[in-house]
């Protein structure tokens, strides 16, 4: 059937599944019963989505390290579309979840910089500034990215970008607590 009729059939089937609870065991017994479902269904789907997205980081590293770089950029871009940010955003989420959340970042940040690394012919579907600019969204002091930018800036010959750039990271080693000696210091090895 077409995606609208399978909706609507979905729509009335959950209406009458909720009415029953309902009437069964009360008044906003159904909703509360089908809110908690969802919530475990959504949790089933982060786990799977993050064990997938770890397999497909790990294989692109491996086939990256072998020189296999078509079959390398297939498998992080494929990473790439499973990635949906921070784990469980908004939710208060035990410390083991917190221990894993930082696993998945740290595989991220692998993810965006084998990507861009990758030579022309590999990374003509890849937007590489914008994958970059995502990653210094999420870690903003993290030098390779930085690194990575400049260099594209300055093929580029783009100045703004670079200034911006600089002024954007000087910012972020502030934020971090750096002295003005060692934020001196980073930025004239960039």
């Amino acid at each position: 059937s077409s995606p609208d009729r399978a909706r609507q059939n979905f729509d009335s089937t959950l209406l009458r599944l909720r009415k029953a609870l309902d009437e069964i065991f009360g008044e906003g017994a159904g909703r509360g019963y089908l809110a908690v479902e969802r919530g475990i269904l959504m949790l089933r789907h982060v786990r799977i989505d993050a064990i997938t997205f770890k397999a497909r980081v790990e294989q692109g590293r491996s086939l990256h390290r072998r020189g296999d770089l078509w079959q390398a950029s297939h498998q992080l871009l494929a990473a790439d579309k499973l990635w949906q940010g921070k784990m469980m955003e908004g939710f208060d989420l035990p410390e083991e979840l917190l221990d894993k959340q930082e696993v998945l970042d740290e595989l991220r940040f692998e993810q965006i910089e084998l990507l861009a690394g990758l030579s022309e012919p590999f990374c003509n579907d890849i937007d590489i500034e914008a994958l970059l600019l995502q990653g210094l969204h999420a870690d903003p002091i993290r030098e390779s990215f930085v690194k990575r930018l400049l260099a594209i800036y300055s093929q580029q010959h783009d100045q703004v970008k670079q200034k911006r750039l600089l002024d954007q990271y000087r910012k972020a080693l502030q934020a971090e607590d750096f002295n003005a000696n060692e934020i001196a210091e980073i930025l004239l090895a960039l």
